[in-house]
């Protein structure tokens, strides 16, 4: 409806299936004159065109139908030119909406963190270089720097504030960690005479494992004189943990020409019998007391058996499933450690 002065309102009736009659639900008013007005094909929508006296321009207002109740909730108001009216928005036979004023906007979108890793691990006696993610025109690092990156080997919080051209400031937090990786400890320069094996362990806190003398990746190493090569080599062995942190060490190996002997621990003598062997052998552990760990080693240092004993003077190594060849085994207890060849046969 419209009053004397061009102002509208949108009155709501609700019409009695019974008596025919009509009764006002709800009564809007605005600042339009209505020319128009148009429903969608699914009584879901409601648009107005008009002329808004104020604006003086033509207007389009969207309602949304509520179903139940017949009630008008209010979505939206387009203010534009003549060629926008409600009958070209809602088309009751190809129900759709089209050639209708649309709105734009925009956002800005940023790199809210500076930072890509929150979290950094410089190994110990190295230094990190830490810097921001994007371009900035300004940087404030918590040392007092203002370049866009910094070189760190303390550890502890470092904070950076950055800001862009457009003026948007942001700030952001990296905590730097020093990784002290375990050393690696292989011990004392040895040597070797005819018939002896060295037993080397590198420890097991590392990732990856490399050894000079064969190339090999394992964490254990084996070395045997065989009377094939005599005098002094460099055994040594790089480790590395999760981080890339490296660590290594040294020993100075003599491969003798002296009488052969038998590598104990101490003054123990332990025995293997028969070896080789096709089914079983036994261990005589001499006066090897207390909890004590048998292992036993393939040529690529796996370990193919491990089993614990305490106080055992005897111990039984059956073949299960292990394959002809060369193999090594080591006894230790929390004192002594010794380590010898074992050869399984089929025949």
């Amino acid at each position: 409806v419209t009053n004397s002065m061009g102002s509208g309102a949108l009155v709501a009736l609700k019409r009695d299936t019974v008596t025919d009659s009509l009764t006002i639900i709800q009564t809007i008013y605005n600042s339009i004159r209505p020319r128009y007005i148009n429903r969608s094909w699914d009584n879901k929508l409601l648009c107005i065109t008009g002329f808004d006296n104020f604006a003086n321009a033509t207007t389009l207002m969207f309602y949304e139908i509520n179903n139940v109740t017949g009630m008008l909730i209010y979505l939206s108001t387009f203010q534009g030119g003549s060629r926008y009216d409600c009958k070209k928005c809602i088309d009751w036979n190809n129900r759709y909406m089209y050639t209708c004023p649309y709105f734009t906007d925009s956002i800005y979108i940023h790199q809210f963190d500076p930072f890509i890793d929150q979290e950094l691990y410089v190994c110990n006696g190295e230094s990190a270089t830490l810097e921001a993610w994007g371009n900035y025109t300004s940087y404030l690092w918590s040392t007092g720097s203002t370049s866009p990156s910094i070189t760190v080997n303390v550890p502890g919080n470092y904070y950076l504030t950055v800001q862009e051209a457009n003026g948007n400031i942001y700030t952001d937090t990296v905590s730097v960690h020093i990784d002290s990786i375990p050393p690696v400890i292989l011990g004392s320069d040895t040597t070797l005479y005819p018939g002896e094996y060295l037993f080397l362990d590198a420890g097991m806190n590392y990732t990856s494992y490399y050894w000079n003398v064969d190339n090999s990746t394992s964490q254990y190493m084996f070395l045997q004189n065989d009377s094939t090569f005599f005098g002094t080599t460099v055994v040594a062995v790089e480790v590395s943990n999760s981080n890339g942190c490296i660590a290594y060490d040294t020993i100075l190996v003599t491969f003798s020409q002296g009488p052969n002997g038998i590598q104990t621990a101490g003054k123990t003598t332990i025995s293997v019998y028969p070896n080789p062997f096709t089914s079983q052998a036994i261990i005589n552990t001499g006066d090897l007391t207390g909890e004590m760990t048998l292992t036993i080693f393939d040529l690529s240092g796996q370990i193919v058996q491990e089993t614990n004993y305490k106080n055992a003077k005897t111990i039984v190594i059956s073949r299960n499933d292990l394959l002809s060849g060369l193999y090594f085994i080591r006894l230790k207890n929390d004192r002594n450690t010794f380590v010898s060849k074992l050869i399984v046969t089929d025949n």
